[in-house]
């Protein structure tokens, strides 16, 4: 490892660059960096001035640089971000907005969304240039469909800013979008909104999504089928929009999803299908520039088309460096070519750091460049044959160990069978890919065309058959596996020193490993053992409905106080997930029979409507949720008893009966009125969920 560090010197400088880029997204402050930069610059001019009397201590002047290079990487994303806040946008009313779009909307469940820039206001004689991105929502109408990159489209709506996650374990697409320079976001009715005009200057996402479209329609052309269909377009191209959920839900427990996103083994195979085929038409020695150059390009040409990702644009970089390397005779580092990759794209996009497609990739190829020889090495196999089939599942074992950390911090599972599905897919996706360029060379004959494409659709759906056994086997994924930021670290840790003393004999890094691997157990342990001691209780409301969320110890019950609750989605999985929930919440639905009162996290909370208040009355209690109160009369007498009692007003109240309420309580109420969202039982009081935090809210206020 040390031999790695010295023979890498770009290596030495990216790390410390994604370190201030790290820094630069958590901590909002731009003193820091400058006193490190001013400190740093300072060192290295004393140093190299020192020299020659300085030799012996030289580790600090390296140690300045890095710090420097630090401080450079903080300071450049904070500019970044800076330059990507919208300014001077009014967005307190409704305005008609010109957007341009850069990429075509894309379908959910309720609405189609993309991302655009603003160009300006109707009327605004400078909205001419884009200025701002912004997130916009379509209603679900015909027409959105045939939007594309680079349309002009007038929106009348209100800008709004990104919100946070509104319960435990949500996406946060406030963070997302700010990493991405999205700050805002624009929701068009199916009445305000149309097509201004399309510009004659598109952008290269345009044209690639042209002819991606294109290359697509020639296989829909020759009556290839949904399930087939699908596979062949992510697999090729990298379009999983007409994927059916429940074979991506196959490939992923089976361990081979990563087939379907285009990455950097479809970049290496277009890689090695080129490089010996202009090598054999140019030569050795003539026509060097034309043996470089158009590999390259079409190298560029197919990320281009298949979206470019994170993973795709590493693999084209680090390919062009191949070809230059290998074409003018340089020396190559994988190191180097690796860290020289992750500096370009990180200097073009900050964010792309915190994609998992890039963080995946980068750690796949590391693992396969340090790890692969020695587990090759461990066994030795004397048939030539079988020796192949263990140096590629030496591949697929070194790809998975680099980034189990990571998989388990994101997904939580893990694929018994990777080994064997990847023996089968990864050569037999690789012939489907080569066959499919075999299919679009021979276009212009027909008959040539569609018998190509009928052997792709038979060796789909082989591959389909042989992925669906793969998880019908028994035990073939290990679901809920629990892993935060800690045991993301110590994770990591632990199988670094491991291997390093596996494989290169250092006694102190299995002392270390097994200190870490101590210190991970007993972390596991302590989190266990504070989940089964604390209680949490979550008030989840929607416009129409209402339930409640309680967790005591290692269980979760959902109490409905209406037919059904939309936000028992993904969100709340990831929550019981990480508090090591395993079994599926269990669903008690509030009847007439029982006083609907409930001592939550320390917190009496009545849950009552018009038959729990006609037959209970007003019941002391620390917070009081009225909801469907129908025809229920108020008594002003008794509604004074629990004038101290926190309000809150879910669905099910008419408007009339809100402003009685809010005339007859005008003073010294705390009332909440429930929208869409959560909000935390906590300290005898609702306060709402905001951003991963509860909030405490603010009393004597009607909201």
């Amino acid at each position: 490892m040390r031999t790695i560090w010295k023979r890498a010197p770009l290596l030495r400088l990216v790390v410390p660059w994604i370190g201030g880029l790290v820094c630069a997204d958590l901590l909002h402050n731009w003193t820091l960096p400058l006193m490190v930069m001013i400190c740093s610059l300072t060192t290295v001019v004393v140093g190299y001035q020192a020299y020659q009397q300085w030799f012996k201590q030289r580790h600090w002047l390296g140690l300045a640089i890095l710090l420097g290079f630090f401080g450079m990487g903080w300071l450049y994303g904070l500019i970044r971000q800076e330059c990507m806040l919208p300014k001077g946008m009014d967005t307190s009313t409704e305005r008609t907005w010109l957007v341009r779009l850069t990429e075509s909307p894309i379908e959910r469940e309720r609405s189609f969304r993309c991302i655009a820039e603003v160009c300006g206001e109707i009327g605004d004689s400078a909205a001419a240039e884009p200025w701002a991105k912004v997130l916009v929502y379509f209603q679900k109408s015909n027409g959105i469909d045939a939007l594309k990159p680079d349309d002009v489209v007038q929106v009348v709506g209100r800008m709004q800013p990104l919100s946070g996650p509104k319960a435990p374990g949500e996406f946060n697409m406030q963070r997302h979008g700010r990493r991405k320079g999205i700050h805002l976001q624009l929701y068009s009715d199916s009445l305000y909104w149309k097509k201004v005009w399309t510009p004659n200057d598109h952008s290269i996402q345009f044209y690639m999504e042209h002819w991606r479209n294109r290359a697509l329609d020639c296989l829909r052309e020759r009556h290839v089928e949904s399930l087939e269909y699908g596979v062949l377009a992510a697999l090729i191209l990298g379009d999983t929009s007409d994927m059916d959920p429940e074979l991506m839900t196959s490939y992923a427990s089976a361990g081979v999803v990563h087939v379907l996103a285009v990455s950097g083994l479809h970049v290496g195979l277009v890689y090695m299908l080129l490089t010996p085929l202009f090598r054999f038409i140019f030569g050795r020695s003539k026509g060097r520039w034309l043996r470089t150059l158009l590999p390259v390009a079409l190298l560029w040409l197919y990320s281009g088309l298949s979206g470019g990702s994170p993973s795709v644009l590493r693999a084209a970089v680090m390919f062009s460096g191949f070809i230059f390397a290998d074409n003018f005779g340089k020396h190559n580092n994988i190191y180097n070519t690796l860290a020289s990759s992750a500096f370009v794209l990180l200097l073009f996009r900050p964010s792309m750091f915190f994609d998992l497609g890039f963080q995946l990739s980068y750690l796949a190829v590391i693992g396969i460049v340090i790890l692969q020889k020695p587990l090759a090495s461990l066994v030795h196999v004397p048939n030539k044959w079988l020796d192949r089939v263990w140096t590629m599942s030496a591949v697929s074992v070194a790809a998975q160990i680099s980034t189990l950390p990571l998989t388990l911090f994101y997904f939580h599972q893990f694929p018994n069978y990777f080994l064997a599905s990847n023996l089968f897919v990864i050569p037999w996706s690789t012939l489907i890919i080569y066959i499919s360029i075999v299919f679009y060379i021979a276009l212009p004959w027909p008959w040539m065309a569609q018998f190509i494409v009928d052997v792709l659709i038979g060796m789909t759906r082989v591959m389909n058959r042989v992925i669906t056994w793969f998880e019908q086997l028994p035990c073939s994924v290990t679901t809920d596996i629990p892993c935060d930021a800690v045991q993301f670290f110590t994770l990591s840790l632990m199988l670094f020193f491991g291997f390093r003393w596996l494989f290169w004999r250092r006694s102190a890094a299995c002392l270390v490993g097994l200190s870490i691997a101590l210190v991970h157990m007993g972390y596991g342990w302590l989190r266990q053992a504070s989940v089964l001691q604390s209680e949490e209780a979550f008030l989840c409301a929607n416009y129409h409905s209402l339930a409640v969320a309680n967790r005591s110890a290692d269980r979760m019950a959902w109490y409905l106080l209406t037919d059904a609750i939309s936000d028992k989605g993904y969100g709340w999985c990831n929550y019981m997930r990480d508090k090591g929930i395993e079994s599926p919440p269990d669903t008690i639905a509030i009847g007439a029979d029982q006083c609907p009162l409930y001592k939550w996290n320390g917190t009496l909370v009545y849950l009552a409507d018009s038959a729990a208040l006609s037959r209970y009355g007003w019941v002391q209690c620390d917070v009081m949720v009225l909801h469907h109160l129908g025809g229920f009369r108020f008594d002003a007498e008794k509604m004074d008893r629990v004038r101290n009692v926190q309000i809150a007003l879910g669905p099910g109240i008419s408007k009339r009966k809100l402003r009685w309420i809010q005339n007859q309580w005008s003073q010294g109420l705390d009332c909440i009125v429930l929208g869409k969202g959560t909000w935390v039982v906590q300290d005898g009081r609702l306060h709402p969920f905001s951003d991963g935090q509860p909030v405490l809210s603010n009393k004597n206020q009607m909201r």
